[in-house]
């Protein structure tokens, strides 16, 4: 689509395929409006990311269900199994450089941590396997929102190419830090 045509209006774009951004776009698709989630990387998951492996999570690790209810609500939802971190409550700290590392008693450390079997990654991949049709755009970076009086019109860059799209409502599912330079 190029910036001379005329695509149809959103009633909502969503930029950021996280774990925000996916989840609202599972909750809206629900009542039928045209949304469209864009996302900069060519993954979807934004600060989730789990190695290839299924073991190693580089981003966010563990969730907690006494304190994180709607998180363990989604879990559940989502059917995933997790399981809970390993902790002897014991920890290696290392306080100089030079001398080795010394073994320190740390009751309940990580409290009552559950992991999700397979690494967080699991999460995201299923809410993006919950929405419907042609939702998700990957590798689509925002470049700038102007402010119409009824909508807002995104540009964006796919590749080589410059997108501009109108939408009814913006909802930037992004860490702060990306907001800013936006």
């Amino acid at each position: 689509m190029s910036a001379d045509s005329s695509p149809p209006m959103l009633d909502v774009a969503v930029i950021g395929a996280g774990l925000c951004g996916l989840r609202l776009a599972e909750l809206l698709q629900a009542g039928s409006p045209r949304i469209a989630v864009y996302e900069a990387r060519e993954r979807v998951g934004g600060r989730v990311l789990t190695a290839t492996d299924g073991g190693l999570d580089l981003g966010p690790t563990w969730y907690w269900p006494r304190t994180q209810p709607r998180i363990t609500r989604l879990v559940a939802e989502l059917g995933l199994r997790s399981f809970a971190q390993h902790d002897d409550g014991r920890i290696l700290r290392l306080d100089d450089p030079n001398r080795a590392p010394q073994t320190v008693s740390v009751p309940e450390l990580h409290g009552d941590a559950q992991r999700i079997s397979g690494g967080m990654a699991q999460l995201t991949g299923a809410l993006a396997a919950r929405l419907q049709g042609d939702i998700i755009h990957l590798g689509h970076r925002l470049l700038a929102v102007r402010r119409h009086t009824d909508h807002v019109e995104l540009l964006l860059r796919h590749g080589d190419a410059r997108i501009t799209l109108p939408a009814r409502r913006l909802v930037l599912a992004l860490p702060p830090r990306l907001v800013d330079e936006t």
